[in-house]
């Protein structure tokens, strides 16, 4: 008897479960859509939304295809995802201003719907007042996310093809169709519904239909949705962690850079982030570094293939090392720092639109960055190491000479980065050098490296004195990289602006000088007592 009850029980905890699969089924996933000027698989469009309004990619234990799919239809179903918590409130300021607890993270779109108003008067008056404060950012995000789901809950994030007859042209949103005397135009889920009001009579015939829709003019589309599909499936940059994590471990335990395990592994982790930037540029019809998350993923993938190149040149296992941690670090913040770095594939503003440039001027100053982050861990290694006991004179040289190789590739490789910058600024903006704040930090950071290289060279900055120079040196490339784009949030970069980033910012820095000072107070020590 307790068997069947627990029989039943199980059927009634499982109702829910297939309900939601039945409702919304895996073929929605790969269904193309049009959102933001290009078509996407509907299943990575529902992860980005879900995970843009929740901070998760699940809500209630539903995915967020289930959940996208739910709100879109629930008028048709009786469900009320109104009263759901389902709307993030990230900035205390902005929970103040909202009149909700300080401790209160989300809330119901009820309530943030009944705010909309204020709200928007509240980010206008803010922007009109140049307020770029975390707050300003935070409020003006929280009413996107209340009107992404007014869109959604009104079926209005839906944007499938359907094919029409050459005459239907004044129609907006339309595509043309290989067929000349036909086109294809967009539409919402709720203009589906307005066509064919006969067929869509229950959430049901709903998704039923749009399924319909999405998959009968697959031919008259590029397939490249399908392509993201799979690319988001595979999860290639986590694969690319595990096989990190295991070749740290190899160049840990066997001594030999060339040890097999060690290279099968790093060539495993080239082989997963070489694919995904592949996927990337193929899905996107570009080299992907236009926005944080992709420098982000070329300066880990670089920072790898330099420590490569140069563990064979120069036969130090610790080139391998600091290459795979910087790898690693970059992986994770791709991977965990959502709210900083955007993963998603966004159409080019059309200042960006010019391949060649693209692929040149920008790739250049990025990988630039891999070369000086490798002297910069190499920095911060000898600092930390002479902070606690005694560093030999042959290790200082040693530790000198690799941090001396990575810097001379990294200023031949931003300088290039910055020259041809200023012949593509020419081409699109009419002039080589504006002291556009991105300019200014790039040319600051060269500057300051030269000057580096120079004080070696000529002798005024001895053995002792490099490294640390060096380590605090990459903090013009931290304001570069990240202080532009997350803090100053001004100039004709904009294009590469994000949120989120000012506590990591500050971090660093701080993280910095607190060993830069513990080095200075160890060498003071050690001189009082001489």
């Amino acid at each position: 008897m307790k068997t069947l009850y627990t029989l039943i029980l199980l059927l009634f905890v499982s109702l829910p479960t297939f309900a939601s699969t039945a409702l919304c089924p895996s073929e929605l996933e790969n269904l193309p859509i049009q959102t933001k000027g290009r078509v996407k698989p509907l299943g990575v469009h529902a992860k980005e939304v879900i995970k843009y309004m929740t901070g998760k990619t699940k809500f209630q234990g539903k995915s967020a295809m289930t959940v996208f799919c739910e709100v879109s239809v629930q008028k048709l179903t009786g469900q009320d995802y109104a009263k759901s918590e389902l709307i993030k409130v990230d900035h205390i300021k902005t929970r103040e201003f909202l009149e909700i607890g300080a401790e209160v993270k989300m809330v119901t779109p009820e309530f943030a719907l009944s705010k909309l108003t204020e709200s928007e008067k509240y980010a206008r008056m803010l922007e009109s007042r140049n307020d770029k404060s975390a707050h300003a950012t935070d409020i003006k995000a929280f009413v996107l996310r209340t009107k992404v789901y007014r869109d959604l809950s009104l079926g209005l994030n839906w944007k499938l093809p359907i094919l029409m007859s050459a005459d239907h042209t004044s129609s907006e949103g339309h595509t043309q169709s290989p067929d000349k005397s036909k086109i294809i135009r967009w539409i919402s889920l709720s203009d589906l519904q307005t066509l064919f009001p006969e067929q869509i009579k229950s959430a049901a015939d709903a998704v039923r239909s749009a399924i319909v829709a999405g998959t009968k003019y697959t031919n008259e589309i590029d397939d490249n949705h399908l392509l993201e599909a799979t690319y988001d499936r595979l999860h290639l940059f986590h694969w690319a962690i595990l096989a990190t994590l295991i070749s740290l471990f190899c160049a840990s335990v066997f001594k030999n850079p060339s040890h097999m395990a060690t290279l099968g592994s790093v060539l495993l982790i080239f082989a997963a982030e070489i694919t995904a930037v592949t996927y990337r540029t193929i899905i996107s019809g570009r080299a992907p570094v236009t926005n944080m998350y992709e420098t982000v993923m070329w300066v880990g993938l670089g920072s790898l293939f330099f420590a490569t190149i140069l563990t064979f040149i120069r036969k130090e296992r610790l080139f391998m090392i600091i290459g795979l941690i910087m790898n690693l670090a970059c992986l994770f913040m791709m991977t965990f720092a959502n709210n900083m770095l955007n993963p998603s594939i966004e159409p080019l503003v059309p200042v960006l639109r010019d391949n060649f440039w693209l692929s040149t001027h920008v790739t250049l100053i990025t990988i630039s960055y891999a070369a000086f982050a490798l002297s910069w861990l190499i920095s911060n290694f000898y600092m930390v190491k002479a902070s606690f006991k005694n560093v030999t004179m042959k290790e200082s040289k040693r530790l000198n000479l690799l941090a001396y190789d990575c810097i001379k590739i990294g200023v031949v490789l931003l300088a290039l980065g910055i020259i041809l910058g200023g012949i593509w600024a020419d081409y699109s903006w009419g002039r080589f050098w504006g002291w556009d704040p991105k300019e200014t930090w790039a040319l600051i950071a060269l500057l300051t490296y030269i000057a580096i290289l120079h004080g070696r060279f000529s002798g005024w900055i001895n053995i002792e004195k490099f490294l640390p120079a060096v380590g605090m040196a990459f903090l013009t490339i931290i304001m570069a990289w990240f202080g532009v784009n997350f803090i100053l949030a001004a100039g004709l970069h904009s294009y590469g602006f994000s949120n989120g980033g000012a506590v990591f910012i500050t971090a660093i820095v701080a993280i910095q000088f607190l060993i830069f000072f513990l080095y200075i107070l160890k060498r003071k020590t050690k001189a009082a007592k001489s």
